[in-house]
C-alpha cells in the first residue's frame, strides 16, 4: 500500500496510507489528509489511484504544489518522489 510520510515541522513523522481510489489533501476539514498550514489551500491537490498507478493533481491551490523541487499541476508519481504544498 502507498503512504506519504509527513517530512516538515507540521507533519514530520506522520505517516498517511492511500487507502482508496482518491485522496483530497489540503486545509479545510473535509479533506482526507487535512494539513493546517497558512501555504497550503483549503483544497490544495488531489491523489488518484488508477491500478498500481499514483497521480497527483494540483486543484488551483494558490501556492502551488511542487513534486521533487518542480512546480506541477499533474504529475505521475513514483516511489520516492518529495511532495511539498507551497512553501509548508
Amino acid at each position: 500500500m502507498a503512504f506519504l510520510l509527513g517530512m516538515s515541522e507540521i507533519v514530520k513523522g506522520q505517516k498517511y496510507e492511500i487507502n482508496q481510489d482518491t485522496v483530497t489533501i489540503g486545509r479545510s476539514g473535509d479533506n482526507d489528509f487535512v494539513l493546517d498550514h497558512n501555504a497550503v489551500s483549503s483544497s490544495h491537490c488531489l491523489i488518484e489511484r488508477i491500478g498500481n498507478n499514483y497521480t497527483l493533481r494540483d486543484q488551483g491551490s494558490t501556492n502551488g504544489t511542487l513534486v521533487n523541487n518542480e512546480l506541477v499541476t499533474e504529475t505521475k508519481l513514483k516511489k520516492g518522489d518529495v511532495i511539498q504544498f507551497g512553501d509548508a
